[in-house]
């Protein structure tokens, strides 16, 4: 029902931080993921564009409808001042806002109902995703995200998964990669956490990266080898000699190279780099525990122990 009635400023930003936070609990995303992060992952457009469908929607029913009387007050109200609480005044800045026909223009032509529709739906999708897609462009945290494959409805490639419990743990993991917001030594030490940026389980003092984490650590290699041969196989059906960086972001969004291979080879590509990416956060986790013990001679971790499940709240990011 909020289609009929004048949202104000501040009730409007209520329910769009409600709806935020409801997109990121969805995803098993931090308070800290930038919003059109959030969003697009999910292909959802935002809570206000949702309520403005509605109110289109309802004035589509007034335009077909025979209530002459409804349709005079539109026509005299809606060219009322813009600071108005009319309901009429709102709608003609909506119209305005999605480049949609003026309020006169529809009542002396009324679309049909899925014409309307439709076009409503477009001008508003289009509109929110373009505002999405800025906002994610201005921010360094999203860089390997390929802004290109989002669509408006459409679950990004890393939500692309089974419905199951095992699944459903790897794409939350991939996706606090993929919007810079899994817990790398490099930014516990920016949020002065830790006050060591280095990667605890290498020898030489090499900061944790998400490359050096991925790619770069011999911790890892192990459990890295197997995964990365399938994952080049598919790579090098896209490009001739893969560079670091492109590897990097074909591992964290392989829609990247959407244009150059099957959409089954793309589901399988990401089905495995989201097994990468889960296998080396658990052999991680492992390591710092295991590190944790042998340090204090115990056989059990305190809470105070500094691993990515301790330092998670730290950061406000829940539990996985």
């Amino acid at each position: 029902g909020l289609e009929s009635i004048c949202l104000t400023n501040s009730q409007l930003s209520d329910l769009s931080a409600y709806y935020v936070k409801l997109l990121r609990s969805i995803q098993g995303l931090p308070t800290r993921t930038s919003t059109a992060a959030v969003h697009l992952l999910l292909g959802a457009v935002p809570i206000e564009g949702l309520i403005h469908l509605k109110v289109l929607s309802l004035f589509g029913i007034i335009c077909r409808g025979a209530n002459n009387d409804l349709k005079e007050l539109a026509i005299i109200r809606s060219t009322g001042p813009a600071d108005s609480d009319s309901w009429f005044v709102k709608l003609s800045l909506i119209l305005i806002k999605y480049s949609l026909p003026d309020v006169l223009s529809n009542l002396e032509d009324p679309p049909s109902k899925e014409g309307w529709k439709q076009r409503c739906k477009t001008a508003v999708c289009q509109y929110w995703l373009h505002q999405l897609k800025t906002q994610a462009a201005q921010q360094s945290s999203l860089k390997m995200i390929n802004l290109s494959s989002v669509c408006p409805g459409i679950p990004h490639h890393i939500w692309n998964t089974e419905l199951n419990t095992k699944d459903v743990t790897r794409a939350t993991i991939k996706s606090r990669i993929a919007t810079g917001t899994y817990p790398v030594n490099t930014s516990l030490y920016k949020f002065r956490v830790l006050s060591n940026p280095n990667c605890e389980t290498c020898d030489d003092e090499t900061p944790e990266t998400v490359y050096h984490l991925l790619l770069g650590c011999d911790a890892y290699t192990e459990v890295r080898n197997s995964i990365m041969l399938q994952l080049m196989v598919i790579e090098k059906k896209c490009i001739s000699s893969p560079l670091e960086k492109l590897l990097l972001q074909f591992i964290i969004d392989p829609t990247v190279m959407s244009s150059a291979i099957s959409s089954q080879d793309l589901q399988m590509a990401e089905s495995l780099s989201r097994s990468l990416v889960y296998s080396i956060h658990c052999r991680c986790d492992h390591l710092q525990n295991w590190k944790s013990r042998k340090k204090k001679g115990r056989t059990c971790v305190k809470s105070t122990t500094l691993n990515r499940e301790v330092l998670e709240p730290t950061l406000g990011i829940s539990n996985w």
